[in-house]
């Protein structure tokens, strides 16, 4: 008798390749996707944005830079202005009133040197020759000639020549820079440093009732011989070749129109100080732009013979507009459009 095969055969179960294709078009494979689509988008979104913004910091930075150098290279052009009439009296030994009036004509400051109200300078007087100077000026035919303001001091200074000697610049003829305490402090440096020295913040003479800007003005030494030591230079002291400038006058010589998409504010010293204000392009007196929360907003100090200039600088709307960009928003918009219609697409592929 033939014997029966009972033995069981055991089949192992094969997983059909359908079950990873299934998991591929189900829901949650689709929401998935739309997840790292999104994530996608906002990286891109992110990358743009910080684009933009980097781009409209390197902008701004470089104008605010390109302000800076016009202002430090034509502060510099008037310290070789004074140079060269320091060195007229080297050279010449006596200026008399003529050759310096010459020599300003010469040089035509009001086209090559905008902004500078005069150059002048300004002789050093001891009290025992006070008197003689006067007879002396007197006797060039300004008949009513005084060292103003009146009163004994230890020390005097006139503003002997001024060019040109029209105009405003005729109101300062005789005065004693000495007696004011803003511009002794720059004097005297200049006098103990043989450097230009620049004053602080003050009123010129030259100002009238009308369009009164703020001013300040740089000194450079003149000495009658060789000196080197700060006991020598007082004591060959001869006075002061000097620049009185009006600060809105000097700003549109240096920048022209202006810095159209930067507004910015000049202060005297260290600190944004409203009572220092020397210059304000919005006309708003120092405290508009200090409300200005834009995160380029800076504030910058530049050294100027020996005083240092407090510079606030803000973009405004004309810099807006210019950096103004809408890439960011149309690579977010973008994005979402695109991931939505993937979803839906997957969405329904998957019903």
């Amino acid at each position: 008798m033939r014997g029966v095969d009972t033995s069981v055969v055991t089949e192992t179960p094969v997983m059909s390749g359908h079950h990873w294709v299934d998991k591929l078009h189900s829901p949650m494979m689709a929401w998935m996707i739309l997840f790292m689509s999104l994530l996608i988008t906002l990286a891109a979104w992110q990358l743009s944005a910080s684009y933009a913004e980097e781009r409209a910091h390197d902008r701004f930075s470089f104008q605010v830079e390109e302000a800076r150098l016009a202002i430090k290279k034509r502060m510099f052009d008037y310290e070789q202005l004074l140079r060269g009439g320091v060195a007229l009296f080297h050279a010449s030994g006596n200026v008399t009133r003529s050759m310096w009036r010459e020599y300003i004509t010469t040089l035509e400051i009001n086209q090559h040197y905008p902004g500078v109200q005069g150059v002048g300078f300004a002789r050093w007087i001891t009290p025992a020759d006070l008197a003689q100077h006067i007879d002396a000026v007197r006797a060039e035919g300004f008949s009513d000639y005084i060292v103003k303001p009146a009163g004994e001091r230890a020390q005097y200074t006139s503003i002997l020549y001024l060019e040109p000697f029209t105009d405003r610049n005729l109101r300062a003829f005789g005065y004693d820079m000495y007696s004011n305490e803003i511009r002794r402090e720059a004097m005297s440096r200049a006098r103990d440093t043989a450097q230009p020295a620049l004053s602080g913040r003050v009123t010129l003479l030259q100002e009238t009732n009308q369009d009164v800007q703020p001013g300040f003005l740089m000194y450079l030494p003149v000495y009658r011989k060789t000196v080197e030591t700060v006991a020598e230079r007082r004591a060959e002291l001869a006075g002061f070749v000097y620049s009185p400038f009006r600060i809105r006058d000097l700003m549109e010589g240096i920048l022209g129109a202006g810095l159209p998409e930067l507004d910015f504010e000049i202060y005297d010293g260290e600190a944004v100080n409203t009572e220092q204000l020397l210059y304000d392009s919005t006309n708003n007196k120092g405290w508009q732009s200090q409300q200005q929360l834009d995160v380029l907003a800076r504030t910058t100090q530049m050294h100027i013979a020996g005083r240092t200039w407090s510079i606030f600088f803000a973009p405004n709307k004309a810099f807006e507009i210019a950096n103004k960009t809408s890439q960011p928003l149309m690579i977010a918009v973008g994005g979402i459009v695109i991931d939505l219609l993937l979803l839906f697409y997957r969405w329904f592929d998957c019903a």
